[in-house]
């Protein structure tokens, strides 16, 4: 939920679109966002930067992590770096002030912490 107080849900599809479902005059509309996510196994998080802009986390279909930030009402897709996550793995969220902290498998069962710093993401490594 923004600081309006308007509600979001994120999913995918059966082809791996990503979706934004939030309400518009009091009826649900559905928004296509860029990006692809991994169809046999990704999770979608998210939170709200600053209170009000929308950023969502996603293993993409080449088995990296992504993030979608909405800025001004436009949507980005940025590549995280890091590992190749593991087939199957879930990603997690924990918001950090103004940024979040992602934390995943990657392909050799190893946990990753992506943290983002002085401008860019890194991959602190495991933890």
């Amino acid at each position: 939920m923004d600081t309006s107080g308007v509600p979001r849900v994120y999913f995918s599809d059966k082809t791996g679109a990503l979706i934004e479902l939030a309400p518009e005059s009091g009826l649900g509309n559905t928004t296509n966002l860029p990006g692809k996510v991994r169809t046999d196994s990704s999770s979608i998080v998210s939170y709200l930067a600053n209170g009000s802009e929308p950023r969502v986390y996603y293993i993409a279909a080449d088995g990296t992590v992504h993030e979608l930030s909405r800025t001004n009402g436009s949507w980005t897709d940025h590549a995280l770096g890091g590992n190749e996550t593991r087939r199957r793995s879930q990603i997690c969220c924990i918001p950090s002030g103004n940024h979040a902290i992602i934390y995943y498998i990657d392909s050799k069962m190893v946990t990753n912490e992506l943290l983002f710093s002085n401008g860019s993401w890194s991959n602190t490594g495991w933890v």
